[in-house]
Parts: C-alpha cells; structure tokens; sequence
C-alpha cells in the first residue's frame, strides 16, 4: 500500500505529493473548498490556473477571497 501525504492522496518514491487533477471542475471542488463558488462552476482547475497564474489550491482560495470581498 503506498503511503499518504496530505488530503491522503499517495505519495511517490521522493515523498512528493501527487497534484489535484487539472481537469477537475469548479464546482466538483466547491464540496471541499466552498470559497471557490466565485468561478463558475463548469471552468476546470487547469483553466482557472492559467486564466489567473496561481499554482497551487492556497493561491486559489486567496484569489476566490479577494473576488468575493469585491477586490
């Protein structure tokens, strides 16, 4: 069995967590992440990152704040 990481997704051989699914769409990732409701809900993860230049779910969440207060 391969071992863990965060959000229990598996790990490799160099201890690197394996990355959300890019194709993933917004609002499958509101159920986890309900700050997300600000994009629309049929964008992919892979398009809001390129759309926006974040890389990770944290950058993400914060750029979702900042619409959201109307930033």
């Amino acid at each position: 069995m391969p071992k863990r990481g965060l959000d229990n997704r598996a790990v490799n051989k160099d201890s690197q967590i394996r990355e959300k699914n890019g194709s993933a769409k917004m609002g499958n990732l509101t159920k986890t992440y309900p700050e997300l409701r600000v994009f629309s809900p049929d964008a992919t993860l892979t398009g809001i990152r390129k759309r926006y230049d974040v890389t990770s779910i944290a950058e993400l969440r914060q750029l979702a704040a900042k619409k959201a207060s109307g930033r």
